[in-house]
């Protein structure tokens, strides 16, 4: 039999058999595993999460009564915000090291066709990326999490954006965050890739509904869709409420499924990876599934991403053996934090006690002052009255130096750069022993800086892969290079970027080294470049270009072949035809003796377009 609404319009979506029992329609019994899965890779990151729930509620406390020290026995309540300040500067610095600059990645072709490709390639994914300003909002989110959870997490998609004319406003990648607390996967599989993930969020119904109309080549059901959405008017949601707890299945965040139907947003669950279907006893291979109340399956499609890739990209800060969760820069030192929140407030009162101390009055004939109790006070007492005040032990007082020495080692087991602390070992040094105590102190932090850039390098290639399979004729006309402004990159076409090579993401891992080689060649053109011996040896243009990508100014157009003799030819010939100019205006050529031709001929430089050969060309 068929139930009808309240307006009288018969619903299909649920039925009643003929006793009256509730059916409902039919639950997919993959989107169940589904569900179930989440609930299990949920629960083994529970330890995980809570410490790191620790951590989050100190980097933003305000007081240690936000904070688990709330049972410190302290009067006063202060929190000193160290792992605030940790956190602040790790991610400024990753910042700094892996994503400040546009050029922060470059791409190393395989053969010498893919070679001389590189530099368009390389503008062409700068271009799209920094349309989309990665670095400075998804780059710094992923950073942040990076710091924070010590696990930075985003997807991929290639989309189409379109103005209300239907004119294409952008074309390109698209790299999103994703939350650590909002995906699970299995922290025992081999890597982060083989490991099948689920992404869960919330959306409105309205934006549910819509799904299939505005992914219409993506799959999503919309038969399904419409009976899941109908299942929530009043007409059915208590009978189907029933029905879902007779196969107990259950709804976690929510308060239970009750709660679950009185609000308007749905829970959809993504999953990523390998699917077996128990009904068809049918197994599928790197598909994407969409489900919703974790029972009905809205979308099964196999994955769009290039082959090898799932769309998804990980980065962990301390890898764990044998657990793709990994751990935090400030996991393991917020009990130091504790440490130092206790240290501050016990110093605290015991300054309170010797500004205000504890008074002790012995006997019953003690006169106070009319003032109260304040500095000068007198007490007047009979022969069986004292008062006494109780004066605490001052070695509390001395809790800074405990302090400045849980910050400085907070700062080194963090691995923060020690030149931003304003570290300095004691004793006179070169500056090759400068150097090299540098290179090591900021080694655990360029190896750190390098784990987020791996991430980085994956997520680059599989752009650049999405990119050329989506690759339109009308792209190349939207994609100029907003650095140098040259038109080569307006005429872009297939064949101009139908490269294969290697993304390296040169920022921490080349940025010590970089310096170094730059320190080292400085000095060698400083002392042994001197000899004539030794410099007709040296290829200047070689060296030129060597400098030109140290100090990253390949998109300056400093370095030009002979763009020096080239100027100095102009200069010339300008200062030749300004010395013409004269002679015709004075109506003689200039005296040999008349200091201005004598000073504006030794501005001129000599060469061939100098007074002795005469102008270029004559």
């Amino acid at each position: 039999m068929e139930r009808s609404n309240t307006s009288g319009t018969a619903l299909n979506v649920a039925n009643y058999d003929e006793s009256g029992t509730f059916l409902g329609p039919e639950i997919h019994e993959v989107a169940v595993r589904v569900g179930e899965m989440w609930t299990t890779y949920n629960n083994s990151r529970r330890v995980a999460l809570a410490l790191n729930e620790e951590v989050r509620q100190y980097i933003f406390g305000t007081d240690i009564d936000s904070t688990n020290a709330s049972g410190l026995p302290h009067k006063n309540r202060t929190h000193q915000p160290k792992l605030t300040q940790i956190s602040d500067n790790l991610q400024t610095q990753y910042f700094e090291a892996s994503l400040s600059m546009q050029r922060f990645f470059s791409f190393d072709g395989y053969t010498s066709d893919d070679t001389s490709r590189a530099r368009k390639v390389e503008a062409w994914l700068r271009t799209k990326l920094e349309s989309r300003k990665f670095r400075q909002t998804t780059g710094r989110e992923l950073i942040a999490d990076y710091v924070v959870f010590g696990s930075a997490i985003c997807s991929i998609d290639y989309i189409v954006e379109k103005d209300a004319g239907d004119n294409v406003i952008y074309q390109g990648p698209e790299i999103s965050r994703i939350s650590p607390l909002d995906i699970v996967f299995d922290p025992h599989a081999k890597n982060f890739a083989k490991s099948p993930k689920i992404q869960r969020t919330l959306m409105h119904v309205a934006d549910v509904i819509d799904l299939p109309d505005k992914f219409p080549d993506a799959g999503f059901k919309k038969g399904v869709i419409e009976k899941a959405i109908e299942l929530r008017s009043d007409s059915y949601v208590n009978d189907w409420i029933e029905s879902i707890k007779d196969r107990m299945i259950n709804m976690d965040g929510f308060g239970g499924w009750e709660d679950y139907y009185k609000q308007d947003l749905v829970e959809v669950l993504i999953y990523r990876g390998n699917v077996f279907d128990p009904a068809t006893g049918k197994a599928s291979k790197n598909r994407v599934m969409y489900v919703i109340d974790r029972m009905f399956v809205i979308r099964d499609e196999a994955s769009l991403s290039p082959s090898g890739y799932d769309g998804i990209h990980y980065a962990g800060w301390r890898v764990r053996p044998d657990n793709l969760w990994a751990q935090g820069p400030m996991d393991n030192i917020v009990g130091m934090q504790y440490r130092i929140d206790h240290l501050e407030n016990l110093k605290a009162d015991v300054f309170d006690q010797i500004a205000q101390p504890i008074i002790k009055i012995k006997g019953d004939d003690v006169i106070e002052p009319e003032e109260g109790y304040a500095p000068g006070a007198v007490y007047y007492c009979g022969l069986e009255g004292d008062v006494e005040i109780l004066k605490p032990d001052t070695t509390a007082l001395n809790a800074d130096t405990q302090i400045q020495i849980y910050h400085r080692m907070m700062e080194e087991f963090a691995g923060a750069p020690p030149e931003t602390r304003g570290v300095r070992t004691p004793g006179e040094k070169t500056a090759f022993e400068v150097e090299k105590l540098d290179a090591n102190a900021t080694v655990l932090f360029v190896d750190k800086a390098r784990n987020f850039e791996l991430m980085l390098e994956t997520v680059l290639k599989e752009a650049f892969e999405l990119m050329m399979i989506n690759f339109d004729d009308m792209d190349y006309v939207s994609v100029t290079n907003d650095i140098t402004g040259k038109d080569d990159i307006k005429q872009l076409s297939f064949e101009d970027v139908k490269a294969r090579g290697r993304f390296t993401a040169q920022g921490a891992r080349l940025w010590s080294r970089r310096n170094r080689e730059t320190l080292e060649l400085s000095n060698f053109m400083g002392g042994p470049m001197k000899d004539p011996g030794v410099r007709r040896h040296i290829s200047g243009e070689n060296l030129t270009k060597f400098f030109t990508g140290k100090l990253d100014l390949q998109d300056q157009n400093i370095f030009q072949p002979f763009a020096g003799v080239k100027e100095d030819a102009q200069a010339q010939a300008v200062a030749q035809s300004e010395l013409q100019s004269l002679e015709q205006e004075s109506g003689a050529a200039p005296q040999g003796d008349d200091p201005n031709a004598a000073g504006l001929a030794q501005a001129i430089p000599p060469g061939p377009g100098g007074p002795a050969g005469g102008p270029p060309g004559s």
